[in-house]
């Protein structure tokens, strides 16, 4: 009887030494894989708003982007900052030069030294309903299209990066880079909501510094 409880007390500690080891090593894998929920806003502000800051940013999204291309993604949730305010014709021909899915595209105007932002869902007539949006806004003038929030496949990421017209591709929004590994975008960032869609652009803090004109 005396050998058996001890064999039996054995069996208990090892049990519960293994039940401890588990946890402890399931918290420890928790607290350093577990992520914050993405946050456009919140990201945008982390920016250092120095012309260094902001290139260290382009650096991180380059490389974030090279990881995209070497898996394959398709539909990725991209926020795209052009170098300087596109006219209509110039966006049309970009989104058409890269393939580009438009979702929705964001301009600057001017009511004397007043910044105004417009927005509207792209597609057939988007240039009459932008400018209409300003008529509330009298004397403003309409100085073009700044950035854009579009779906775009791996193969065009290359592509856009070497236009001209491009100052940053933006794809930390898309849920790949919070472990989702589907192809198609469209399954892939199924659980994003609202504003965390896409990346904030980098217009206002462009302008800021002087890299982009907000002036006729």
């Amino acid at each position: 009887m005396i050998k058996r409880i001890k064999k039996s007390n054995s069996k208990i500690v090892i049990v519960v030494s293994v039940l401890i080891m588990t946890l402890m090593v399931a918290g420890v894998f928790s607290e350093t894989y577990a992520q914050e929920p993405y946050d456009s806003i919140g990201q945008y502000k982390k920016i250092q708003s120095t012309e260094a800051g902001v290139n260290n940013y382009i650096k991180e999204s380059r490389a974030k982007n090279a990881l995209l291309s070497k898996d394959k993604m398709t539909k990725i949730s991209t926020t795209i900052t052009f170098s300087k305010p596109l006219t209509d014709q110039e966006l049309i021909a970009y989104i058409k030069t890269h393939h580009i899915d438009a979702v929705q595209i964001q301009a600057r105007a001017l009511q004397d030294e007043t910044r105004i932002s417009v927005s509207t869902i792209y597609g057939e007539g988007f240039d009459t309903v932008s400018k209409q949006q300003l008529e509330k806004y009298p004397n403003s003038f309409f100085i073009g299209y700044t950035d854009i929030y579009a779906k775009i496949d791996y193969s065009n990421i290359e592509g856009i990066q070497k236009d001209k017209r491009t100052f940053i591709i933006d794809c930390s929004a898309d849920e790949y880079f919070e472990g989702a590994k589907e192809k198609d975008g469209d399954k892939r960032n199924k659980h994003r909501k609202g504003n965390n869609r896409y990346a904030h652009s980098l217009t206002w803090m462009l302008e800021d510094l002087g890299a982009m004109p907000c002036k006729p």
